[in-house]
């Protein structure tokens, strides 16, 4: 399993594979982003049809990303369902179409889950979503066995995505979600509309 990780050495081969010599260098760099990034409020997002609550937070290096994110079931983002935390490295590619946008790729070698509410265990523990002896609470590490039930698969079946990462004005942003944004023709193509504030 481990050679199909994308580490950043794989992610460089890739973009230079995928991207013609002509592109653009990137509006930033990875230095212009490294901290801790967090959603300033509760964010709404089109939940398969449904709306969705959810709150971020981004930590970055200059190569390797970690995103936490907690989805709730109320708009003021006061009753937790699930906190899904992934990571990896990550590359900017070269400059988007859109103004301070770069296309970045999202490598991802690691994916837990933490169930919030009981539902969410109870689903977990039924679908083979991780160690079902852990309670409540508890993160389940699912790199290998991933969620479906949840909608996350595993690393080794899913193990990149290729976004958008704007940064204006002192607040980052990235693209509009879509489905399998792991193929590349399915890249968002707009910003999503809640910025992240730097909290150091």
């Amino acid at each position: 399993m481990k050679n199909r990780i994308l580490t950043v050495a794989a992610l460089t081969a890739i973009s230079l594979t995928v991207f013609s010599q002509a592109q653009t260098a990137p509006s930033f760099g990875s230095a212009d982003i490294v901290g801790s990034w967090a959603s300033k409020g509760c964010e709404k997002f089109d939940m398969g049809g449904q709306d969705g609550f959810i709150k971020r937070q981004f930590i970055f290096t200059l190569n390797t990303w970690d995103l936490q994110y907690t989805i709730f079931a109320d708009p003021a983002c006061n009753v937790g369902l699930l906190t899904s935390r992934i990571s990896g490295a990550f590359i900017l590619t070269g400059a988007a179409a859109l103004p301070n946008t770069n296309h970045v790729i999202w490598g991802q070698t690691a994916k837990a889950i933490t169930p919030l509410a009981p539902p969410i265990l109870e689903t977990m523990n039924k679908t083979g979503c991780g160690d079902s002896k852990l309670p409540l609470g508890s993160p389940r590490d699912i790199s290998i066995s991933g969620c479906l039930a949840l909608g996350t698969p595993n690393v080794r079946d899913y193990g990149q995505e290729y976004d958008l990462l704007k940064l204006e004005k002192g607040q980052l942003f990235t693209g509009l979600r879509k489905d399998n944004m792991n193929v590349l023709t399915n890249r968002p193509t707009q910003i999503f509309a809640y910025p992240l504030e730097k909290v150091k």
